[in-house]
């Protein structure tokens, strides 16, 4: 299942508002507007804190194949995620096949998105490719860190909230977005976010799968860039905003969104299922995908 990008809005954030119809049109209400919302072109609404939806209002974002998640504040958490009944189940067929059929091709394609040109030597298993990965994230947090000049002692995921420093809640605030957007992509694209390659047991295993690909780009250099423009400022809301501006900004810089369909597409598009051997393909038919 291909989405034309340029036919519809990546996604619309409501809060603190009222989602619902009048006459045929989607509304956003609140106490300062009332906004038409073009639902046929948006891929997903992220309902926020402070957000409600009617009854009719979800049955015309589902007629639209519009998918809604309700989301923390600012995007900052994956709560749930709607589901079309419109859209094709090929997808997640597709992700089945492969997890029970190939999963070491399905490996080796992880393995070259995740480090590119670096040769494959001898197995790729799943303990080869977190060693790997360890040994990356920890060269990206030295480098960064020398590039700020930003004192740097690990990531301490661990420790209470209040005890972290600026760059590890930013860093750990920038992956939550990730989390977000790669399940709203995911599940607009029809599979399952459950079903890991590397990950497993969590019901967001696959969005933390894809988001592993674009944290040294994305994550770890906004965590530095605001550790160092926040040195000497306590953690506040102010500096929350002022995140969640500079990660939308590079959201945008860097296409993520496009970056999610298209690496999801080399990982299990190219798949032929069982009973699509025989078929023919129609030329007048098939859909491309438009970035």
């Amino acid at each position: 299942m291909y989405i034309d990008l340029k036919c519809k809005l990546p996604h619309v954030y409501a809060e603190m508002g009222r989602l619902c119809m009048k006459g045929s049109s989607l509304h956003f209400l609140n106490d300062s507007a009332d906004v038409i919302l073009p639902v046929g072109r948006i891929s997903v609404i992220f309902m926020g804190p402070g957000s409600t939806i009617t009854h009719s209002a979800v049955k015309h974002c589902c007629w639209a194949d519009c998918s809604i998640m309700w989301v923390g504040e600012g995007i900052s958490k994956c709560y749930t995620v709607s589901a079309c009944k419109s859209r094709s189940s090929e997808n997640l067929q597709r992700q089945i096949y492969v997890h029970a059929h190939e999963k070491r091709s399905l490996l080796k394609r992880y393995y070259r998105k995740r480090f590119g040109g670096l040769p494959l030597l001898g197995l790729v298993t799943e303990e080869r490719i977190r060693g790997s990965e360890g040994s990356k994230m920890k060269k990206a947090y030295i480098e960064c860190a020398k590039k700020y000049g930003v004192p740097w002692s690990g990531r301490m995921v661990e420790d209470a909230w209040n005890d972290q420093t600026v760059c590890n809640r930013a860093i750990s605030i920038c992956n939550s977005y990730l989390y977000v957007i790669c399940s709203a992509v995911l599940s607009v694209l029809g599979y399952s976010t459950a079903l890991g390659i590397l990950h497993n047991g969590n019901m967001l295993s696959f969005s933390f799968d894809m988001a592993d690909l674009y944290k040294i780009d994305f994550s770890i250099p906004l965590g530095f860039e605001t550790a160092a423009k926040f040195k000497f400022i306590p953690w506040d809301s102010l500096i929350e905003k002022d995140l969640r501006r500079r990660a939308l900004n590079k959201l945008c810089e860097m296409k993520l969104l496009t970056k999610i369909l298209r690496d999801t597409e080399d990982l299990f598009g190219s798949v032929i299922l069982p009973h699509q051997e025989h078929e023919v393909p129609d030329e007048k038919n098939i859909v491309g995908l438009s970035v």
